[in-house]
Parts: structure tokens; sequence; C-alpha cells
């Protein structure tokens, strides 16, 4: 594995993220700058300047050495099986619905007399 030590403080230091919104920004006034990439910088800040830094055109994020648990407490709602609602999808015929909407689609233009236009009108009427 590839990888760089960038500090060897304490866990009790406070580190952020960092992105100054504006170009001029000193960030070394605020603390010791330990990584940048693409703009976004990894600071240790000094004792009393995260107050000062918040002032800045900038956005930041602390980093947290606590790990994240994506662990869910919760178990998801167990579906509940309705009786009633399966005897009546039950009593629909697939055929008779793909029919049913096949008619309405089978009209060639809207100024036709066929008779799918006359019941897609009536469908789009009620």
């Amino acid at each position: 594995y590839s990888y760089q030590i960038l500090d060897q403080k304490s866990q009790q230091e406070k580190y952020y993220f960092v992105r100054p919104l504006d170009s001029m920004i000193d960030l070394n006034k605020y603390g010791e700058i330990l990584m940048i990439d693409n703009g976004d910088y990894l600071i240790r800040i000094k004792k009393g300047m995260l107050e000062e830094l918040i002032k800045e055109k900038v956005m930041l994020k602390r980093l947290s050495f606590k790990p994240f648990i994506f662990r869910s407490e919760t178990s998801p709602p167990r579906f509940l099986f309705d009786t009633t609602v399966q005897e009546i999808v039950d009593l629909v015929n697939a055929d008779t619905v793909l029919s049913y909407v096949q008619r309405l689609q089978d009209f060639i233009s809207r100024y036709s007399t066929y008779d799918s236009c006359f019941a897609a009108a009536n469908y789009i009427a009620s």
C-alpha cells in the first residue's frame, strides 16, 4: 500500500477539510496545512483560530477519528399479505386489460371516425 503520514500529533487536535471560496485567503495563519488536493486543504487548526476561520469565505468540515457504523438496529417493516386485495387482483384478466388498452391505442388520428377513437374519447370523458 502507498500511504503518507501527514501528522504525528494526537487525535485531540482539531483537523478540518477546508475549501476556500476566496483565493486570497492565507490559510497558514489559521493552522498548519498538512495536505492540498484540488483546492481542498487538510489543516490542523491552531487553538482559538477556528472562530476566525469561520468568519472567512470558506467551506469546512471537521475530520472525525470515530469510524462510521453503517448498521441499522431496526429491521425493515414486514409486508402484510391482504387476501382481499389478492382476490381482487385474481379477478382481473390480463388479456382483457391488454385488449382495452390496445383498443384505445388503435385509432389513426383525432379526426378518425373509427370505433376505437370514440372509445378513447369516452374513456377520457369519464
